[in-house]
């Protein structure tokens, strides 16, 4: 091995050095001394601020200062000296190298000696480079030893050289992933190390050509999906960061345009082609790394989006709520503005345990609705369990639609979180078998107001032709509720029900035979100012019908059936605060009408049910129509029966009578209406 010091035997002659002189710096050492074979003798001299070019010839010497900052990188044939690249000669093209590092440290000179013997010797230069990195480890030297050491043929030892300089420098080498990309692809063994640095060369380096070489010839001979997915995201994040107007593609006018279609049609492509891999790899992690590399690059690609959440599901429903809260937060905070994923992620922050979590993100879904019934009721859920509810029991109130006057936390906790309303045995049942597949083909029984469709033919109210309807819904709208009171439509159908629709806008429906004086269903005035009250409520909590038929789907019980069709945990908790809010609106209307029996006769009009059943009840008593079961030991009636009990319980309750005097001391026409 030769010696840095037959290096340094040489340096320029006398003349050149003093004409040099004077353009160098006080204590400006020289690094590199390049003769060049020319008749005039021209020397090219690097020092540590500056290069200077000498040239020789009949009229006398010529100088010239190419750039003052420090050298970056020199190797026999090209030179970079800060935003300045220089070509020289070829090797055969210079007839000595002189190197003279007068008081600079030995590694210094090993590296400078090794990369002049890159191109031209890798042995000799790897040794050099070697030496200089056991001195003292720098991710330039690590990278050039990489190099020589794979020209040499010596595959792992660059490999553990260019592991090593990545490990020593993280964010600035992609030169350094692209090496090690070619390294692992020569072996089948580490093809999937291949992919990995490919991509992470491309993501550094986009817009090179060599990294989109690499990858197109890792592709063909590629199989694992896992491989593959990464290679294709890697082709998408190369096309995607190619120079417009500066490289290939930098045409003018319609050629400009047809050159940017065709990137964006090849990166859609390609991101395509890596959820399509993404599928079908087996392992949930795998799949996940993959999809949340694709998102982070590519945030708004929703099949990649879309792939994650259903990750996430599966995460939940397998009981891997730490691995689910985590990839939940990264979706977040991909897209903030997911209002149903903030709610999963509250929701399974809250089964873990971790309040502080769920109340964050329950906060989150304020922001983007400051009435949204599902984080207000989560919020509930978890200060109740934290005994922290007097902290929030105002804001709770105020959502479930009590007094617009009264923020008093008695009457939050009454309304809304006192009573517990559907107990654990109720879960150790499922639902119909045929009501799971498909969900949204099921017809809703029946909730708060039935339901009614909006689409047959209608009409707005005549508030002179019913001034008791007009009068009603002003008066609890306005005085009880706080909101301006909605339009009141007429449903001429056979069907019954008041349900609170959205035409164009919010709307109250109220089915014809509720009006007709001649229909068995017509409502009295306590019975409609119980439905009124309830229906007012939903409005400004924003219930919608969709939200109604949720918590439905679950509550036509079977029976014990096998547990694949038993609901997930989260919908259960949708369920629950689900009739939580629809309880809630039953006891505004009852405190409303003062008058059970009127409220129990009004859920009876406006179910699905026959409307001699309310005469059977008339003449048989409540208990035993409620009390009937089908062939299968079913409660024919379970809807009517739970809400009604509920109803009687609060009506039997030391609350109720303090919570009506509070709504008839701040209305007196609600007073008027529902005398004691």
């Amino acid at each position: 091995m030769r010696s840095i010091d037959d290096l340094l035997i040489q340096i320029p002659p006398e003349d050149v050095l003093r004409d040099l002189d004077p353009l160098l710096d006080a204590n400006e050492e020289i690094l590199v001394s390049l003769r060049c074979r020319s008749p005039k003798g021209s020397w090219l001299v690097i020092s540590e601020r500056q290069i200077l070019l000498w040239q020789g010839g009949r009229q006398g010497p010529h100088m010239r200062r190419l750039a003052r900052s420090k050298c970056r990188y020199v190797e026999a044939g090209r030179i970079e000296f800060a935003d300045l690249q220089l070509k020289l000669p070829r090797r055969r093209g210079l007839t000595q190298f002189i190197v003279r590092l007068c008081q600079s440290e030995p590694p210094r000179r090993l590296a400078i000696a090794g990369r002049l013997h890159l191109n031209c010797n890798p042995g000799e230069a790897a040794n050099f480079l070697a030496r200089s990195a056991e001195l003292r480890p720098h991710y330039r030297t690590l990278c050039d030893l990489a190099w020589a050491q794979m020209q040499a043929g010596d595959r792992a030892a660059a490999i553990a050289s260019a592991e090593e300089a990545s490990r020593l420098n993280k964010t600035d080498s992609a030169e350094n992933y692209c090496l090690l990309a070619r390294l692992y692809s020569a072996d089948p063994s580490t093809r999937g190390r291949a992919r990995q640095a490919a991509y992470e060369a491309v993501l550094r380096r986009p817009s090179s050509f060599d990294d989109l070489n690499l990858i197109e010839s890792l592709i063909k001979f590629d199989s694992d999906p896992v491989a593959l997915g990464y290679l294709h995201l890697s082709r998408a994040v190369a096309y995607n960061g190619l120079p417009r107007r500066n490289g290939p593609f930098s045409h003018d006018g319609d050629c400009y345009a047809i050159a940017e279609a065709n990137i964006s049609r090849i990166v859609e492509r390609n991101l395509h082609a890596a959820v399509d891999q993404a599928r079908k790899i087996r392992s949930r992690g795998e799949r996940e790394k993959l999809l949340a590399a694709l998102c982070a690059d590519f945030p708004d690609f929703n099949p990649a989006f879309e792939e994650l959440k259903a990750i996430a599901l599966d995460y939940e429903q397998h009981g891997e709520l730490a691995r689910a809260m985590r990839l939940c937060e990264r979706l977040t905070n991909w897209r903030p503005e997911e209002s149903e994923l903030i709610l999963r992620y509250g929701l399974i922050a809250e089964r873990v345990g971790d309040g502080a979590t769920a109340r964050r993100q329950y906060y989150r879904l304020l922001t983007l609705n400051p009435y949204d019934w599902r984080a207000l009721s989560g919020l509930a859920s978890v200060y109740s369990t934290s005994r922290m509810l007097n902290h929030w029991a105002p804001r709770i109130g105020e959502v479930f639609s009590t007094l617009s006057s009264v923020h008093s936390s008695e009457i939050q906790d009454k309304l809304c979180l006192k009573f517990n309303l559907i107990s654990d045995a109720d879960y150790k049942t499922s639902i119909r078998i045929e009501e799971t597949s498909p969900l949204p083909s099921v017809r809703p029984s029946w909730s708060i107001g039935r339901p009614i469709k909006a689409s047959g033919k209608f009409s707005e109210i005549d508030p002179e032709r019913f001034p008791r309807v007009a009068h009603i819904v002003n008066r609890v709208a306005r005085d009880l509720i706080g909101i301006e009171p909605p339009a009141v439509y007429s449903l001429y159908s056979e069907e019954s029900g008041v349900s609170a629709r959205e035409p164009s806008g919010f709307g109250l429906f109220i089915a014809w035979p509720h009006l007709s004086f001649k229909e068995q269903r017509y409502l009295t005035l306590r019975e409609f100012l119980f439905l009124a009250a309830g229906q007012l409520e939903l409005i400004k909590s924003e219930l919608l019908r969709r939200d109604q038929e949720r918590g439905n789907e679950s509550k036509k019980k079977a029976g014990p059936l096998s547990r694949f069709f038993a609901p997930s945990e989260e919908r259960r908790l949708m369920e629950r605060r689900m009739w939580q809010s629809i309880a809630a609106s039953d006891r505004l209307g009852l405190l409303a009408c003062n008058d059970l029996k009127s409220a129990i006769s009004a859920l009876f009009k406006v179910s699905p049910h026959p409307p001699e059943l309310l005469c059977q009840v008339q003449q048989n008593g409540l208990a035993s129509v409620l009390d009937q079961r089908d062939s299968r030991g079913r409660f024919l009636y379970w809807e009517l029966r739970w809400r009604i009990g509920e109803l009687i319980r609060f009506w039997i309750s030391e609350e109720y009578a303090p919570l009506r005097q509070r709504i008839t001391r701040s209305s007196s026409e609600l007073k008027e209406l529902a005398p004691v």
